[in-house]
């Protein structure tokens, strides 16, 4: 099923942008670890969000929540769109 994240904003409460998804989900952290990680990323599984570390370089950290929701660590728009993307693209081929 794909993944849309209809708004990337700044964040209100953390420095940095938030994607929202269109439509919530309900990830295992663990599978989309084990899944992150064959794809190049650089994972720490802290138990309530991944912080996941994409391996283009260019890219920004992002937190990865259960609900699907995206905190990405920058103040540059066009990378948090990126990152957000990117991570939607990861996200498409788990979520059944």
């Amino acid at each position: 099923m794909p993944v849309h994240y209809t708004t990337v904003r700044p964040c209100r409460t953390k420095s940095g942008f938030e994607a929202i998804l269109e439509d919530p989900l309900e990830l295992d952290l663990d599978h989309v670890e084990q899944e992150l990680l064959t794809r190049g990323c650089r994972i720490l599984n802290v138990g309530v969000l991944l912080v996941v570390t994409l391996p283009e370089a260019e890219l920004p950290e992002v937190h990865l929540y259960p609900s699907g929701r995206l905190l990405i660590k920058t103040d540059r728009p066009h990378l948090a769109t990126e990152a957000a993307a990117r991570l939607a693209a990861d996200l498409s081929t788990q979520v059944p």
